[in-house]
């Protein structure tokens, strides 16, 4: 029995809630920061389109747009998350780049739409996603825990970060580390859900 079949329709909602709420908050920390020069600021947006087009996987009712549209926001954020990662290696010898994190989740919000069948405003439930995209959206799920924990030694530090203006009373540790461990949870549903 697959697990969209066991799981409670309510939790759908609720997850498609908290990344609707990550998305909000990411939606007011880009438009705080616009014309400030603050770190992060492709991270805040790539969690606004993660947020919306997860939402719509969990809950169908939630989703717009065509899934083309979403495949080249996710392909376009793959490619820039890693390029920064790349010019971090370069730049700092070997590390986890914050930056390939990023691209690691862009790439599986890449293949969920790639995989799902139908449209985007059909829902992930049922969608018959593959094992290798259920292997990288549990990859992606545990890199988005160890970004949250900021103690974890492989990927502590955000020196691929450069330097910036002071974060701004919104950009709270507590909410930015919350964040990623929604959407770890939305994308560990996504792959319980698989069938």
């Amino acid at each position: 029995m697959s697990g969209a079949a066991t799981t409670p329709a309510g939790l759908y909602y609720l997850v498609a809630g908290l990344v609707l709420a990550v998305a909000a908050y990411s939606a007011l920390l880009v438009v705080v920061s616009l014309g400030r020069r603050r770190p992060g600021l492709d991270v805040e947006v790539s969690h606004l389109a993660m947020g919306l087009a997860m939402a719509g996987m969990l809950v169908g009712a939630l989703a717009f747009g065509p899934a083309v549209a979403w495949e080249l926001v996710f392909g376009a954020s793959l490619l820039w998350f890693l390029g920064r990662a790349w010019a971090s290696l370069r730049r700092f010898g070997i590390h986890l780049p914050h930056s390939a994190v990023h691209a690691l989740m862009s790439l599986a919000m890449l293949l969920m739409f790639f995989t799902a069948s139908g449209s985007a405003t059909r829902g992930l439930r049922g969608s018959g996603l593959s094992l290798p995209l259920a292997f990288l959206l549990l990859v992606s799920a545990v890199s988005t825990l160890a970004a949250a924990n900021r103690g974890w030694p492989v990927y502590g530090s955000h020196r691929d970060t450069p330097a910036a203006a002071p974060p701004s009373a919104l950009e709270r540790p507590l909410l930015l580390d919350a964040s990623h461990v929604v959407m770890a949870l939305a994308m560990s549903l996504a792959l319980l859900s698989a069938p």
